[in-house]
């Protein structure tokens, strides 16, 4: 469901200006979500690019995972891969000029049952086995993990109506789960 409402540029642009308080147009956003890859094993919920400057990543998750850095690291690579096969510039990664790439930025909306923050970071480094001296090059990556359960975030969910709904709809599921037992009944009552 979180993917199919934010597949719509429109939505995804009301979803970034939300995160960002940077407006844009539904022609400023380009949807580049990783649907299938050859191993079909890595796909991810979001992606989209904005105003070709930006490449927001973004996945939803009803359990917690400290690996979401791990995954939006494999997750970027495939997007940028992708990025510049579109633009026509592979020819440019092996050449002295420098090859622009959209800023990445990333994301993960939780609503799960476990109780979490409003707002909690990941990061990449919690991964390594041994943090580097910094003598050589090293790499870090942080996601914001929003609360998007009914009740938190509220300043979040009022600036996005699509993102609202969605929370919305998640805990009325719930409470017909409890109700009826039943995963399709549940459903069913829900929509």
């Amino acid at each position: 469901m979180f993917r199919l409402l934010f597949e719509n540029p429109e939505h995804a642009a009301e979803l970034y200006y939300a995160l960002t308080g940077v407006e844009c147009s539904v022609d400023e956003i380009l949807i580049i979500t990783i649907t299938t890859t050859i191993s079909g094993r890595l796909k991810n919920d979001l992606a989209f690019v904005v105003k070709d400057k930006a490449i927001v990543v973004g996945e939803h998750q009803s359990t917690t995972s400290a690996n979401m850095p791990v995954r939006f690291l494999m997750y970027i690579g495939l997007l940028y891969e992708k990025w510049i096969k579109m633009q026509g510039e592979e020819e440019f990664l092996y050449s002295t000029k420098l090859l622009k790439l959209p800023t990445p930025e990333f994301v993960v909306f939780y609503n799960g049952t476990t109780k979490r923050p409003d707002k909690d970071i990941l990061r990449l480094s919690s991964a390594f086995i041994k943090m580097g001296d910094g003598a050589l090059g090293s790499l870090e990556l942080e996601v914001p993990v929003f609360n998007i359960n009914k009740g938190m975030n509220i300043e979040l969910l009022d600036k996005s109506e699509t993102l609202r709904q969605y929370s919305d709809f998640v805990a009325k599921l719930r409470e017909f789960r409890e109700v009826y037992k039943n995963a399709d009944e549940s459903a069913r009552k829900t929509t």
